[in-house]
């Protein structure tokens, strides 16, 4: 059953559908043809979702981006080290 969702995904996306919208789609059909219960998919995702190691994830990609370079006086990394060591 895996691998017709990874074709459905796969088709869905090559004949322009978004991502998003495709995921979404394929995970609805997977379930369906599952058999599974719906009220367990929700207790499903929260329970795979709530591990403190894949918070660290989106935490790391929010950290790149406040310290990319927005302004001409260089990157908030740059400044954040020179304010430490001018103590």
């Amino acid at each position: 059953m895996a691998w017709l969702v990874v074709v459905l995904l796969l088709l869905l996306i090559v004949f322009g559908m978004p991502i998003g919208f495709a995921l979404m789609i394929s995970a609805t059909i997977s379930l369906a043809i599952s058999g599974l219960d719906l009220i367990t998919a929700p207790i499903q995702l929260f329970s795979g979702v709530n591990k403190v190691v894949l918070l660290a994830i989106p935490l790391f990609i929010f950290m790149g981006e406040l310290m990319r370079p927005v302004q001409p006086s260089g990157s908030s990394s740059h400044r954040q080290f020179r304010w430490c060591s001018m103590g």
